[in-house]
């Protein structure tokens, strides 16, 4: 006998899925200090920073890194960010 919710209905769907790609977000943003991105991980940045507003926390974090350590910043990961902050802004 099952008592609680059915587990899709919990964890599989579209308003859940923001913070499941938030981590994606930051283990990219963790690969991005350490070198180039390939353009299908700025596409996924792109699409994962337009889905919830934690792209701006995420933003403010790898700015505040890329100020400390100039050596490993790539730019397009940067512009990618800020266009997403901007537009959920």
């Amino acid at each position: 006998m099952n008592l609680g919710p059915y587990a899709l209905e919990l964890h599989g769907n579209l308003s859940n899925l923001q913070w499941y790609s938030a981590v994606v977000l930051i283990v990219l943003c963790v690969a991005a200090t350490e070198g180039k991105l390939r353009w299908s991980e700025h596409a996924t940045v792109l699409l994962v920073g337009l889905s919830g507003p934690l792209v701006l926390f995420v933003a403010l974090a790898l700015a505040a890194l890329f100020a400390l350590d100039r050596r490993r910043r790539d730019p397009r990961f940067v512009a990618v960010l800020t266009v997403c902050s901007l537009i959920v802004v």
